[in-house]
């Protein structure tokens, strides 16, 4: 994060249940933008390219619920993607009794289909379009905070998996977290979860806590950091 006296413009946002209004200053507290936008997939996107105008802005987001801050405490969630996540996971609990449902509902689940010996996995497309795309960015942004979810990415690739497809199962293990956080009211701690996958044998623990590997050129003989796929 930027110093205070670095951020050249700042981005209120009021937050409200069907639309959302915003004001931009520049540093010396002249409006520079103001717009509305609907609480729609539509409305996030003309906010985001609107926002976009405005790179190095610092963005607050005015709001009481009681769920702010704990999607706030998601790593690489940020002042831009928690609102969205709040937004549309909503604050009913009693939708989504497993964490299943709630990865259904982003498309994070895949589909699977059996008839006698032939078994296929689909991606699912009958899903909330907004809340698939708002964790695919969460997703992305949370390798940059989150060392076992840098891991978890990077091992799929490795398998050979799409940058997508490793994004949506990094997705789906991170919904799964938030369902808990979300039904038992508590904030992310990255020392509980280190703490439960000891506990459950995780491997991609066992990864985050290997050594860096090293790689042997054998046309020089030099030796190289192994590069991320």
């Amino acid at each position: 994060m930027k110093a205070w006296n670095e951020i050249k413009h700042y981005a209120g946002f009021d937050w409200a249940k069907d639309h959302h209004d915003v004001i931009v200053l520049d540093a010396g507290g002249k409006t520079v933008a103001e717009f509305r936008f609907h609480h729609t997939a539509g409305g996030w996107d003309e906010f985001s390219k609107t926002l976009a105008a405005f790179p190095d802005a610092a963005v607050a987001v005015e709001t009481n619920h009681p769920d702010a801050k704990l999607f706030g405490s998601l790593p690489g969630a940020g002042d831009k993607i928690a609102p969205r996540l709040l937004a549309e996971i909503g604050d009913d609990r009693a939708l989504f009794p497993d964490a299943q449902g709630l990865q259904c509902l982003a498309g994070t689940a895949p589909v699977s289909y059996q008839s006698g010996q032939i078994h296929r996995v689909y991606l699912r497309r009958q899903c909330n379009k907004s809340l698939r795309n708002v964790v695919h960015l969460w997703a992305n942004l949370s390798r940059e905070f989150c060392p076992w979810a840098a891991t978890y990415y990077t091992a799929l690739r490795a398998k050979g998996k799409s940058h997508a497809c490793a994004l949506r199962a990094l997705g789906q293990r991170w919904l799964k977290i938030v369902w808990k956080m979300w039904q038992t009211r508590t904030l992310y701690d990255a020392d509980l979860h280190a703490r439960n996958q000891l506990k459950h044998g995780s491997w991609v623990l066992q990864l985050v806590n290997q050594p860096a590997v090293v790689k042997t050129e054998k046309s020089s003989g030099k030796e190289s950091p192994a590069r991320n796929p």
